[in-house]
């Protein structure tokens, strides 16, 4: 059986292949992926401040209508783009590993927030061979670690 492990959070992952059986399983590392904006301020994501509005404020002292200058608001959030840019990225991955016949199973260890961006983003065929999930943040453990948290007894596998 082909069976690899993805290990990733919102600014880096990991794909790994389990080599051996039982207790003799390793993990070795096949390729690395980087999302660099994850590590960067919101406010140098953007090139420019939100637009600016124009609001009537009633009358002044008169009875001419004032206005009020003021920036728009906007639910958009730059690192939130991003990391579902990231995870889409990593989802074709998983999805060509599977359309190639290069993997059988997949093991999926992600930070919570992120697995749920994932678990989304998935082609159906590809979340079915998805056989065990870890909502942990294990991007930068060892292969070793790793192994232990998805192989041991109290890795429910």
């Amino acid at each position: 059986m082909k069976t690899f492990v993805l290990v990733a959070d919102g600014g880096e992952a990991r794909l790994l292949r389990v080599l051996g059986r039982g207790d003799a399983r390793v993990l070795k590392e096949v390729e690395r992926f980087d999302n660099p904006s994850a590590r960067v301020a919101a406010r140098d994501l953007t090139s420019d401040l939100t637009g600016r509005v124009f609001s009537s404020a009633g009358r002044g002292p008169r009875g001419q209508p004032t206005s009020i200058r003021h920036g728009a608001d906007s639910d958009f959030d730059p690192h939130a783009e991003k990391v579902l840019r990231f995870a889409r990225r990593l989802s074709r991955k998983l999805d060509v590993l599977r359309r190639a016949g290069e993997a059988d199973e997949f093991l999926v260890a992600a930070a919570p927030h992120f697995l749920g961006v994932l678990r989304q983003l998935m082609s159906r065929p590809t979340r079915a061979i998805v056989t065990h999930e870890l909502d942990r943040d294990r991007a930068h453990s060892k292969e070793a670690q790793i192994a232990k948290a998805l192989f041991s007894a109290g890795g429910n596998r």
